[in-house]
């Protein structure tokens, strides 16, 4: 826990690379672990009432018992770094988090 305790408490310099991951991080541990090809695919449509709903992208195509909706309530530092972080354009069929989703197509096309 002292760990973790140091992690939250680190303040990285603002509006830096390393501010966005560790800001990420803080998100995805937050979400219960949400994993990072989940949170490449949120998009404001998954956004409720203050919560995130999603089907879990590897288990998507498996039975329905399987593939249920999940669902994360936003507390105070998710909604912020979905604020300071987040797409400014709230269109339902924009991706929360757009540059993830850049950062991931950048480094598909280097390996190719």
């Amino acid at each position: 826990m002292d760990e973790i305790k140091s992690f939250f408490e680190y303040k990285p310099e603002k509006n830096t690379n390393e501010h966005f991951a560790h800001e990420i991080f803080i998100f995805l541990y937050l979400s219960n672990g949400i994993n990072m090809s989940d949170l490449l695919r949120l998009k404001y449509k998954n956004m409720s009432n203050e919560k995130l709903y999603f089907i879990r992208e590897k288990t998507k195509n498996s039975r329905k018992s399987e593939s249920k909706t999940v669902e994360l309530i936003l507390n105070e530092r998710t909604k912020e770094i979905i604020k300071i972080w987040g797409n400014p354009n709230i269109e339902l069929e924009n991706y929360i988090f757009p540059q993830l989703e850049k950062a991931k197509n950048e480094a598909i096309n280097e390996e190719l």
